[in-house]
C-alpha cells in the first residue's frame, strides 16, 4: 500500500527514554514515552493511545538452586502478582492515582 507520501527519516535514534524526552521536550518530534515520565511534564501533549507494537516480552529468571530461597520466592510472587498492573500502568491504559 503506498502512503502517497515519502515518510521523513528520523532524525535522532536513541535507547534512552531520558533522551527521547529531552527531544521531545526541545521541539525535534514525537517519541513514544512511559506514561509515568509523560505525566511529570506538563507541557507534553499525548497525540497517540497505547501502541500494540511497543509491548515487549519480557522474561524473569532464576537459578533453579534459587527457587526455594524464600527471599527469591517472595519477589518472584510479587512480581508476577504485580506485573499486569504495572504493564498498564507504564501503557497508559491504567489510569494511576495522581500525588
Amino acid at each position: 500500500m503506498s502512503l502517497g507520501f515519502k515518510p521523513p527519516s528520523p532524525v535522532l535514534s536513541t535507547r534512552l527514554i531520558v533522551s527521547s524526552l529531552l527531544a521531545v521536550k526541545s521541539g525535534v518530534g514525537l517519541a513514544p514515552l512511559p506514561v509515568p515520565f509523560a505525566e511529570q511534564e506538563s507541557d507534553l501533549v499525548a497525540v497517540l493511545g497505547p501502541l500494540p507494537e511497543l509491548t515487549y516480552p519480557f522474561y524473569l529468571v532464576m537459578h533453579r538452586d534459587m527457587r526455594r530461597t524464600p527471599r527469591v520466592r517472595a519477589f518472584f510472587d510479587f512480581v508476577i502478582a504485580e506485573i499486569k498492573t504495572v504493564r498498564l500502568a507504564l501503557s497508559g491504559v491504567a489510569q494511576r492515582p495522581k500525588q
